[in-house]
Parts: C-alpha cells; structure tokens; sequence
C-alpha cells in the first residue's frame, strides 16, 4: 500500500500481524500509519504504507521516525540504541527504547523485575553451561530473539544444552495452568487491566493454540494474577512503558503465581480483546501511546479464541483460503486473516474467537471453526470465496 502522506501520526516497528491489527484499530479514529518491515508484502502493508528495511536499519529507523508523530512496536527484535538516539533528539517513541532494552533482553527482564520484588523463576544461571549440571530438569533460554516457542527448551537433569548462542538457565516450574494479563499503561502513569486468561499450548509448536476469558481460576488467584501484573507495569513505567504490556504468569501447583515473560505491544493472549471487551488491545495501545483518553478494559462477553496455524504438512508458498464459509455459518465466530504473502508450517496465518456464555461451548466452537479452514496452493485453488 502506497498512498505516502508528509505525516503520519503513528510509526509502527514490524509489519506482522501485529502491525496490520494496530492499523485497523487506527484507521477508525482517522489515523494514518506507516510501518517499517523487511518484507514488501508483510501483513501490514495492505492496510498501511511501508517502509522496506531491515527492523534493525538505522536509516530507514530514522526516516520511520522522523515519519510520524509518535512511533510504537509490533515486535521487540529491533536497534534500541538507534532508537535511543533518536530518542534523545526529541523523537516521540511509546514504549520508550529504555523499556526495549530492559525486555529485549530476557536474563535483564528477569532480574529488573526480580530486584523490584516480583516473583519470577529462580534463575540457576547466568550463562548456560555446555551440559546440565542439574540432577532436576532445568530450562535453558535464549536472551534475545525467542519468540513462539523459539528459544526455550527443557534440559532434564544431566543431558546437553540444546540452544546454541546466550542463554541462561532458571529452574523448572510444575506448572498448573498458564495465564496472562494484559494492561496498559498512559502517559500519565495510569494503569488498567484487562480480566486475565487461560492460555493453552500446542505442545508440538510450543506456542499458544486457545486463548479462554475469562479464566477459571478463584477469585483470589484472580486478584493476585491482576495485582502482579499491574505492579509489572509500574516498574517497567519506570523505564518508560507506555501502552499495551502482556504479562504471561504461570500458575505453580502450589498455588504461587511467577512471571513468565512480559511484552511490551500487544499480544496474541489478547486477541480475543477484540470480540470480549469493551476496548480491545490494540485500539487500547494507539490511545495511549498517542496521548488519547483510555477506554473501558471491562469484559462484555466471556469467549475463547483458537489460532490457525499452517498445518504440520503444509506446503509451504503461496496460498488460497479455504472454510470461510464454514466458519461464518456460526454466528458467533469472528474470523481474522493476517493476509501473510506466504503460508508455511507452524506459522500463524490467523485466529478464530467465538462468544457465548459458557467458555466450554465457545472453546469448542472455536476450535471446530478454525479447523474448517484451510490453506491450498495458490495454482490449484481457483474461483468464488469459499
């Protein structure tokens, strides 16, 4: 997309999914965004103008920069010391570079909300040894660049450490259940929560398959889940977050809620924000980042959410939509495609949330509908949307 305007009020860093869902939530209160994203054909780029580059490129960083009146993230995997000068010139970017560094580093993540007293894994070690020295199993990290699953492993007690780079190692959680919060923080240091969620893993791809809201959990996990999180965003407000913040918790079967991760941008935990509350995630993120009033994280509808990924077997290349249909039979489901230029096993292509009362019934639903859809060649699938 290419319709370049002299200003733009919001730069984005990335053009995934991320990117083209925080467009779309712009494009309703009359913004115009720009994107920055190394590929042509990114997921973004049919719903805003782009930047073509490396996410890292200190030009084409400051001409995105220098592009829009605030610049944000889609993803974390950038320069945050090529945003920092800039930064430092007077460029208006929400969450700050400081908030990037802190994150983008996951061993600093961990110790910077440790130190503030939040409850994080026991970290066993700062830098990875060759082979386990642990008779328990541990898991080993990567510090940067993990993402869907990428870059966690679980080492049992004696074995070989299987990521290769810098890494640390924390001790292994007997995990109940996974949730997470998502909050954001404003301009001027408010911040709001949205009800926390159950997440479920596949545990082929090692990344989220359902999203459920609300999750069932006690009231006083509940209470505590939202406490933790909340404090998570005050602490990294002091290193200049402000908008969306996901905090991913595990839940411990003794009952103790520890931080697992934390994103500073929206998150695929919040997706189903879009159908189940009042203000969803990314609308969420452009008000604040922008300086805008922000709106109502209440829940409207309990729902659950389920990603479609490309199937294990799946080609890999271009691509025609098959279910639609299907999927849109049911009336409660929602169906968002991230319109990627290339399918590909394990990649997400798009997610599926259903609404209704009962969680159980919108969770199967949910499912069921995104199974119904499918990604053919592009050659051999020809004529009406199906």
């Amino acid at each position: 997309m290419d319709h370049t305007v002299d200003r733009y009020d919001l730069g984005i860093v990335g053009g995934g999914q991320l990117g083209r869902m925080l467009a779309l939530a712009a494009a309703p209160l009359g913004l115009r965004c720009i994107v920055l994203d190394p590929d042509p054909a990114c997921a973004a780029a049919q719903v805003a103008d782009t930047i073509v580059a490396p996410l890292n490129d200190a030009k084409a960083l400051h001409r995105l920069v220098t592009s829009a009146a605030v610049t944000t993230f889609e993803i974390e995997h950038t320069a945050p010391a090529v945003l920092s000068s800039l930064e430092d010139t007077g460029a208006t970017i929400r969450p700050s570079p400081r908030t990037l560094a802190v994150v983008a580093d996951k061993l600093r993540q961990k110790e910077t909300l440790r130190e503030a007293g939040l409850p994080v894994p026991v970290i066993l070690a700062r830098t990875a040894p060759g082979r386990s020295s642990w008779t328990h199993p541990v898991v080993q990290k990567s510090r940067f660049g993990g993402y869907d699953g990428r870059g966690v492993a679980v080492v049992p007690g004696g074995e070989d450490m299987p990521l290769p780079g810098d890494t640390f190692v924390e001790t292994a959680v007997e995990i109940e259940r996974e949730l997470a919060v998502l909050v954001v923080r404003d301009t001027d240091g408010v911040v709001d929560a949205w009800a926390p969620v159950d997440m479920v893993f596949d545990s082929t791809l090692n990344l989220v398959s359902d999203v459920i809201v609300p999750a069932e959990i006690p009231e006083e996990v509940r209470r505590r889940a939202v406490e933790i999180s909340i404090a998570t965003a005050r602490v990294l407000g002091e290193h200049g977050l402000v908008g969306v913040l996901a905090v991913e918790l595990f839940l411990d079967r003794s009952g103790r809620i520890l931080i697992n991760e934390v994103a500073p941008r929206p998150h695929n935990s919040g997706h189903i924000t879009m159908e189940s509350s009042q203000c969803d995630q990314f609308e969420q993120h452009v008000r604040a980042v922008l300086g805008l009033p922000l709106g109502s994280t209440a829940l409207r509808t309990p729902a659950a959410m389920t990603n479609i990924v490309g199937p294990p077997h799946s080609h890999s290349g271009a691509y025609r939509v098959i279910g639609r249909r299907q999927v849109l039979a049911d009336p409660t489901a929602h169906l968002h495609l991230y319109g990627k230029p290339a399918v590909r096993p394990g990649r997400k292509m798009g997610h599926v949330t259903c609404t209704d009362p009962s969680t159980a019934d919108a969770l199967s639903r949910a499912r069921t509908a995104a199974a119904a859809v499918a990604f053919a060649p592009s050659a051999q699938a020809k004529g009406d949307v199906q």
